[in-house]
């Protein structure tokens, strides 16, 4: 019988402290904004021009010269087996 008289007086006080009116208050936005970003990929095709380059040469003539140096080392232990 305590227990009931206590929760009744509670529940009594706290619907009275509900129903008085706010002189002022404070009132704090607790809203944020959440961007979820999930990354993708996009393959875009185009039609391009390949440029020529400078006219020079130098990178296949480079390549060239070290095939050349590569097959006559090659030969040089090949025939030095022998």
């Amino acid at each position: 019988m305590k227990k009931l008289i206590a929760l009744f007086t509670i529940a009594v006080s706290t619907a009275t402290m509900a129903s008085t009116p706010i002189d002022r208050g404070v009132v704090t936005d607790t809203y944020k904004t959440v961007i979820k970003q999930i990354p993708y990929r996009v393959e875009v095709c185009q039609d391009r021009v390949q440029p020529a380059g400078d006219g020079s040469a130098t990178n296949e003539l480079v390549g060239a010269l070290l095939v050349v140096r590569l097959v006559i080392n090659s030969v040089k232990v090949m025939v030095k087996m022998q």
